[in-house]
């Protein structure tokens, strides 16, 4: 068996194009239907939660969940407004906080029964929604650490809008007073990511290495 270097460079190529896989990025879900919503519909003053990524990532998709005080969403309603910011990770304090703006954008997002209901001994039986930001057409590139993720339901749909929860963790997100400062806020709320990691030059030429002795392996016992 024979394997040329052009063939060796055509295969490395191939897996290049084909890495990275779509998939789930970060995940905080599902919500806690027992728990509690944070109120987030005034800018400035509404919240944030943090997450880590382990390598750079294109993000192609925000998901969220949340319901409303007031009332459910009229029938008919398939797409909500949300401004949408992601913040540095600022350490200068005693608590991490969000820092500065790195993305900021009012988004449309899909709205669909999550299939949970409200059961919070304030607002019972509300319908907790699953909203998704489809950001496929115009990904958003998201650095390698610790980053913060804010979501400001700003429709003309409800104004009593409410990020569902997803654990109780002391000190797991932010919230934003109306003069813009941020202070450490409780519990996790319910979020997830999508996207695709960003291929490392490294691992690339690792991969065309391993390939390239490879094929020397094959010509010497052809």
């Amino acid at each position: 068996m024979y394997i040329t270097n052009k063939c060796i460079l055509t295969i490395a190529l191939m897996g290049f194009m084909a890495y990275p896989a779509h998939g789930v990025l970060y995940e905080q879900a599902p919500p806690d239907p027992t728990l509690l919503g944070h109120f987030s519909y005034i800018d400035p003053g509404g919240n944030a939660d943090n997450f880590t990524l382990s390598m750079g990532s294109w993000v192609t998709a925000f998901t969220w969940y949340g319901y409303y005080a007031d009332a459910d969403l009229a029938d008919g309603v398939s797409s909500v407004n949300f401004l949408v910011r992601l913040y540095s990770n600022n350490t200068s304090g005693i608590y991490p906080l969000p820092g500065g703006v790195l993305y900021d954008a009012t988004l449309t997002a899909s709205v669909t029964d999550s299939g949970l209901d409200v059961d919070d001994g304030l607002y019972d039986d509300k319908t907790i929604y699953r909203f998704i930001a489809d950001l496929s057409s115009s990904p958003v590139l998201v650095a390698a650490g610790e980053t913060w993720l804010s979501v400001v339901e700003n429709s003309s749909e409800d104004p009593s809008w409410l990020w569902s929860r997803y654990n109780s963790t002391p000190l797991g997100s932010a919230f934003q007073y109306l003069d813009s400062t941020w202070a450490v806020g409780d519990s996790n709320h319910a979020f997830s990511l999508e996207g695709a990691v960003v291929p490392v030059p490294g691992a690339f030429l690792l991969g065309m290495l391993g390939l390239s002795v490879a094929g020397v392996k094959l010509r010497k016992h052809a």
